[in-house]
C-alpha cells in the first residue's frame, strides 16, 4: 500500500485547510481511516475529527465509494475490487496554538495530528506529503522539502513535524559543533539576531554538556509572534513557540522567552528520547496514561533555569531568585497540600489541561512543582555523594539506557536505579514523601549545607481577600477564590464581577490594593444580571515571600557543594558565533485576538509551556 498526502493551503482565506488522500495498492475489502483525538506533549483530548468536512471517497475515476463513519474519529471505506482511492475533505484551521491548525491568507501553521489521519493498522507505513502553498510562501518544517514534498517513514514521525507556511518567514541560522540550527520566525517584530544567537547557542551548549552529544544534525526553532499567545512543544528534531511579540522588549519577558526555548529545546533529549514508560507507542485515539510526567515535565522544567544559569544567561541571584519564586507560586495556595505530582500526572487528561476555576486548591503542577522535586533531588545526590555526583550523572545513565534500546520508556524503577548508582539515597522514602505524597520540603534545612540562607519576608499586615482576578473588556472578573481565606467564607465565587468596592466604581486591577489596606470591605458584585452587596473582613496575607541569598561566609564544603550545584563547572564562550539571516522586506498586520488582561497572578499553577 502506498499513501500520497497533498494539503492544499491556496484556499485559506476561510481558515480552511484541504487535504487529499491517494492510496494505492489495496488488497483488501474495507480500509480504515482514523483521526488523531491528541496530540503527543499536550495530554488532552482534542477531537479534532469534529473539524473535518466534506469527507468524500471515490475511486481515481471519480466514482463515489460506500463509505461509513464508524466512531467519533474513524471511517471505513469500501475498497472491493478497488486497488486505488481517492479521498478528500475539509478541515476548520483557526486553532493558533502548538497543539492546533490555522490558516488564513498570509500563514498556515499546522501540527499534523489535527489535520491529517492515518490508515488504521498502518502506522508504520511511509508516507509521502505535498504541500502547495500560494505563491511568494516559504515553508519552515524539520522535514528537508524537495518540490514541494517530502516522505516520511511512518505516520509518529509525519505527526511529529509541525508545518509553518507563510508569505514572510525570518531565517536565522548558526552552528553548533555538529548541528546545523534554524530559527524560522513569524511576526511583527524584529529579532536582535545577535542578541538571541548568543543565548540560544548558549543555553545549546550548556545541554549538551549534560547528555554528552546532540542527536540532531539539523533543528528547527519555529517561532511564531502572535498578540497575548503564549505556549511551546517539542518535537524529535524541532520545536514551535509561540509568544507575545508585543512582550521582547521587556527584559522579564525575554527571559521568558528564552526560557521557553530551553525548555522546548531540552525535550531534545528528555521526553523525545528518555521518556516515561507511559509515553509510547502511542494510540492516537485514547489517552496514554503514566504517573511520571514529573520525570517529563518537572525535570525539564528544572533544566531549563539551570541550563541557563550554567550558560551565563542568569546570574546566581537570578537564578536564585527564580527558586523563590517558584516556591512562593507553589506554597501559596493549597493544592500542593493535597495533590500529589503523581496524582496530577494521572489525571492531566481531565484536571491539569482542562483547569477549573478551584483548581488552585485541588490540583498542583507537575512542572512547577515536579521542578521543585527534581532541585531537592540533585541537592541530596551532591549531598550524598560528597559533591562527586549531580542529577546530571543520572541523566546520563538514563539517556545511555535509551540508545540501548529505544523503542521503550523508562520506568519510575530504571529511574531511580540511575539515582542509587551515584547516591546513597532512601529512594522509597523519597517517592512516597514526594512524588506519590505531599510532604512539605524544608528549603531552609536542604539549603544549609550549601551555604543558601532561606528567609521569609512575610509583613504583618492586614489586607488579605483571597482572590484571582482578570480583567475582561474593562470589567474586573473573580477567576478563582483560594480556600483558607476571607473570600471562601463569603458569598463571592468565581465568574463575580466587582462593580465597587467601598462604595467606589473598581475599573481596574491595580487599584485593588488601595483599598486592601483597610480591615473591612465593602463589595458590591454583579452575577446573573444580579447585584448583591457584602461585607468581607480581610486577614493577614498567609502567603510566603521568600528570599534566597548566599551566606558571605561559606565553609569549605558549603564552598564545594555551592559550586558544584549552581555551576557543574561549566563555562562558555557566549562572545562569537557566526550567524547568517534572510528576511522579508514588509511586516505583516497582526491579527486582532480578543482583549483581557490577566493580572500577574492568575496562573500561579502552573509554570507554562
Amino acid at each position: 500500500m502506498h499513501i500520497h498526502i497533498k494539503l492544499d493551503l491556496t484556499k485559506s482565506i476561510q481558515n480552511y485547510i484541504y487535504v487529499t488522500y491517494t492510496i494505492t495498492n489495496i488488497s483488501c475489502d474495507f480500509l480504515q481511516l482514523a483521526y488523531p483525538s491528541w496530540a503527543p506533549g499536550t495530554y488532552l483530548i482534542q477531537e479534532y475529527a469534529g473539524l473535518v468536512d466534506g469527507f468524500c471517497a471515490t475511486d481515481l475515476h471519480g466514482k463515489k465509494l460506500t463509505h461509513i463513519k464508524t466512531s467519533k474519529c474513524q471511517w471505513q471505506i469500501e475498497t472491493k475490487k478497488q486497488s486505488a482511492i481517492r479521498v478528500v475533505c475539509r478541515v476548520f484551521a483557526l486553532d493558533l496554538s502548538v497543539k492546533g491548525a490555522y490558516a488564513d491568507h498570509e500563514m498556515a501553521f499546522i501540527n499534523p495530528c489535527a489535520v491529517l489521519f492515518y490508515v488504521d493498522g498502518r502506522l508504520n507505513m511511509p508516507v509521502k506529503l505535498e504541500i502547495k502553498h500560494p505563491a511568494g510562501w516559504q515553508t519552515a518544517m524539520a522535514k528537508k522539502i524537495s518540490r514541494g514534498a517530502c516522505v516520511f517513514d511512518h505516520f509518529d514521525e509525519l505527526y511529529d513535524t509541525p508545518i509553518l507556511c507563510a508569505r514572510q518567514l525570518e531565517f536565522i541560522r548558526f552552528k553548533t559543533s555538529t548541528t546545523q540550527y534554524t530559527l524560522a520566525v513569524r511576526g511583527q517584530r524584529k529579532l536582535n539576531h545577535k542578541q538571541i544567537v548568543r543565548d540560544v547557542t548558549a543555553f545549546i551548549k550548556a545541554q549538551i554538556e549534560i547528555f554528552g552529544n546532540n542527536p540532531c544534525r539539523n533543528y528547527l526553532f519555529q517561532i511564531i509572534f502572535a498578540p497575548h499567545s503564549y505556549g511551546g512543544l517539542e518535537h524529535a528534531h524541532s520545536s514551535t513557540n509561540i509568544f507575545d511579540e508585543n512582550l521582547l522588549g521587556n527584559k522579564k519577558d525575554y527571559n521568558k522567552f528564552i526560557t521557553l526555548l530551553a525548555h522546548e529545546h531540552f525535550h531534545l533529549w528528555n521526553v523525545k528520547r528518555i521518556r516515561p514508560e507511559g509515553l509510547g507507542p502511542y494510540d492516537y485515539t485514547k489517552e496514554s496514561y503514566t504517573r511520571d510526567l514529573w520525570m517529563a515535565e518537572g525535570l525539564t522544567s528544572y533544566y531549563d533555569d539551570h541550563s541557563l544559569l550554567r550558560s551565563g544567561f542568569y546570574t546566581a541571584e537570578d537564578y536564585l531568585a527564580l527558586i523563590a519564586e517558584n516556591i512562593i507560586k507553589i506554597e501559596s495556595y493549597k493544592a500542593h497540600r493535597v495533590n500529589s505530582i503523581s496524582e496530577a500526572s494521572f489525571d492531566a487528561w481531565i484536571k491539569f489541561y482542562r483547569p477549573q476555576p478551584n483548581a488552585i486548591n485541588t490540583v498542583t503542577s507537575y512542572y512547577l512543582k515536579g521542578s521543585l522535586v527534581m532541585l531537592l533531588l540533585d541537592l541530596l545526590i551532591i549531598k550524598s555523594s560528597r559533591s562527586k555526583h549531580t542529577l546530571d550523572d543520572v541523566l546520563r545513565r538514563l539517556y545511555a539506557l535509551y540508545n540501548q534500546n529505544k523503542k521503550t520508556g523508562i520506568t519510575r524503577a530504571q529511574f531511580f536505579d540511575a539515582v542509587l548508582e551515584f547516591a546513597n539515597i532512601n529512594v522509597k522514602e523519597f517517592a512516597a514523601d514526594y512524588l506519590d505524597g505531599v510532604k512539605i520540603i524544608d528549603w531552609k534545612k536542604e539549603f544549609e549545607p550549601f551555604g543558601i540562607t532561606l528567609l521569609n519576608n512575610k509583613q504583618a499586615t492586614v489586607g488579605f481577600l483571597g482572590v484571582i482576578l482578570v480583567e475582561k473588556n474593562g470589567r474586573v472578573m473573580i477567576q478563582a477564590i483560594a480556600e483558607d481565606s476571607p473570600a471562601f467564607g463569603s458569598i463571592l465565587q468565581p465568574g463575580d464581577e466587582i462593580i465597587a468596592i467601598n462604595h467606589h466604581r473598581l475599573e481596574s486591577i491595580k487599584v485593588l490594593d488601595h483599598y486592601l489596606n483597610n480591615k473591612k470591605i465593602h463589595l458590591i458584585i454583579s452575577r446573573h444580571q444580579k447585584v448583591f452587596e457584602t461585607d468581607i473582613t480581610l486577614t493577614q496575607n498567609p502567603h510566603p515571600n521568600y528570599a534566597l541569598s548566599i551566606n558571605k561566609k561559606l565553609t569549605p564544603v558549603q564552598k564545594k557543594y555551592l559550586n558544584k550545584f549552581m555551576s557543574r563547572n561549566f563555562k562558555v564562550d557566549r562572545a562569537r558565533v557566526h550567524t547568517s539571516h534572510d528576511e522579508e522586506a514588509q511586516p505583516r498586520t497582526p491579527r486582532a485576538l480578543p482583549s483581557g488582561r490577566q493580572s500577574q497572578v492568575s496562573n500561579l499553577l502552573r509554570k507554562e509551556r
